[in-house]
């Protein structure tokens, strides 16, 4: 529906198809308007079941059941067995994952164990999805990008990470040659930029070594390949990096948080600075697009530690960095300890349905970061985000041969909310495409 179809096309596909059941999909961020379109729905198809997956009903389990009375199932974590078996007609005691109604109460059997060879889940082909109509989430964002998920879990235990609660911590992972078959498929349909969604792509180096040995050996040219979920600098050396740039992966986004070490272990990342530099210079030398990611809002964490990340942020010529509020989830150790000391300023009801709407302003509070201090160091950071931004598109005119002095002001041009307007439009003119394309890879 995020492709332009109303919910009168909804209804219309349904009364169509006339389903057993309705399966969806449920990030946090809109629920309400999820619950919203299940309503509608329901009040039209009242004989048809609905069940709901994702990490929503995952991080809040029973409480999606009852504050959507509409909803017939959650389903938990993974889903793919789960779904088969409700859909087969199994005991409904008996599905592991499930959550359910039982003579008007909400039931939920329990976490079942995780899939561990993911090799045996067939990778998504698409078949029916209108591609041509998708946004395309990783850098060049107007040129068509497959995403692939080769990974699941992370066993990181991060104070502000809802992973484990919404995915699991126990990791997981596809084989190399798995991969690989993904890869060739789409290859061989025309496309040849990829993006790994995975929260810890490199977690297992000499599994990304491998499959970057086969792609060498599979004689596939031209890919461009991606990491811009975050990937850990401490999960990649010189050695790997090398190998990556070599299979044609191009862009990196290294998930730092922070410029301070204290900071670094108050989230607990189980990382440090020296590790996070080291991971920043190899990637930039070897001539990667390097992005960088921080987080605003640690317990503890003074105006003096933001500029830590500031300075880190300006320290080396990266492609792109991004500042973030910190949006507390559920379960997560952060989350309880803002609701123990009463730091909350928005509430939590709000801010999770509307994460979007909330993230130039702070949802909570700390003694060391006032709200007031932290608006303006986050007027700041939004200042600096522009400024690296800028010098990055202004490195690429200097590339296709504009004089330094005239790349600053195309740059500047270039990001201006008219000219994205233009070019966010659908692009038919392949000389034209190709042209704007240089400035992204």
């Amino acid at each position: 529906m995020a492709l332009g179809y109303g919910p009168k096309d909804l209804f219309e596909e349904i009364g169509i198809y006339s389903p057993d059941i309705i399966g969806i999909t449920m990030m946090t961020f809109n629920y309400r308007n999820h619950y919203k379109l299940i309503n509608e729905i329901k009040s039209r198809f009242k004989n048809i079941a609905i069940a709901v997956g994702g990490a929503h009903v995952s991080l809040m389990r029973e409480k999606v059941l009852a504050d959507c009375p509409d909803i017939d199932y959650g389903v938990v974590l993974e889903g793919e067995k789960t779904m088969l078996e409700l859909c087969q007609g199994n005991d409904l005691s008996k599905i592991g994952g499930l959550i359910y109604r039982k003579n008007s109460k909400i039931v939920f059997n329990g976490e079942r164990s995780f899939i561990e060879n993911l090799d045996d889940i067939p990778y998504p082909k698409y078949g029916s999805f209108e591609l041509d109509k998708y946004p395309y989430p990783n850098s060049p964002e107007r040129f068509r990008d497959i995403p692939i998920v080769s990974s699941r879990g992370c066993p990181y235990q991060c104070i502000f990470c809802p992973v484990k609660s919404a995915i699991g911590e126990k990791f997981r992972y596809r084989s190399p040659e798995n991969m690989l078959k993904e890869l060739g498929y789409w290859y061989e349909k025309g496309y040849r930029t990829f993006w790994f969604a995975d929260d810890n792509f490199t977690l297992l180096k000499e599994r990304v070594s491998k499959f970057c040995d086969l792609i060498d050996k599979s004689g596939m040219k031209d890919l461009s390949l991606g990491c811009g979920n975050g990937i850990r600098a401490d999960r990649v050396d010189i050695e790997l990096l090398k190998k990556m740039k070599n299979a044609g992966f191009k862009v990196l986004a290294f998930g730092v948080e922070s410029g301070s070490d204290r900071i670094l272990k108050i989230y607990k990342k189980s990382e440090t600075l020296l590790q996070i530099e080291t991971g920043i210079k190899n990637a930039i030398e070897l001539g990667f697009s390097v992005g960088l990611c921080f987080l605003i809002g640690a317990p503890g964490e003074t105006p003096q530690d933001v500029e830590k990340s500031f300075e880190l942020a300006r320290r080396y010529p990266i492609d792109g960095v991004r500042f973030y509020h910190i949006t507390p989830y559920p379960k997560t150790e952060l989350y309880e300890w803002i609701e123990k000391n009463s730091y909350f300023v928005a509430e939590p009801a709000e801010y999770l349905n509307s994460v979007i709407s909330f993230q130039n302003n702070p949802v909570y509070k700390t003694p060391e970061l006032p709200l007031n201090v932290r608006k303006k160091l986050f007027k700041k950071a939004k200042k600096i985000e522009n400024y690296i931004e800028n010098n990055f598109y202004a490195r690429k005119f200097i590339k296709l041969g504009t004089p330094k002095l005239i790349a600053g002001v195309l740059a500047s041009l270039y990001r201006t909310s008219i000219i994205n307007r233009i070019l966010n439009l659908q692009i038919r003119g392949k000389k034209l495409r190709e042209h704007i394309k240089k400035l992204y890879i």
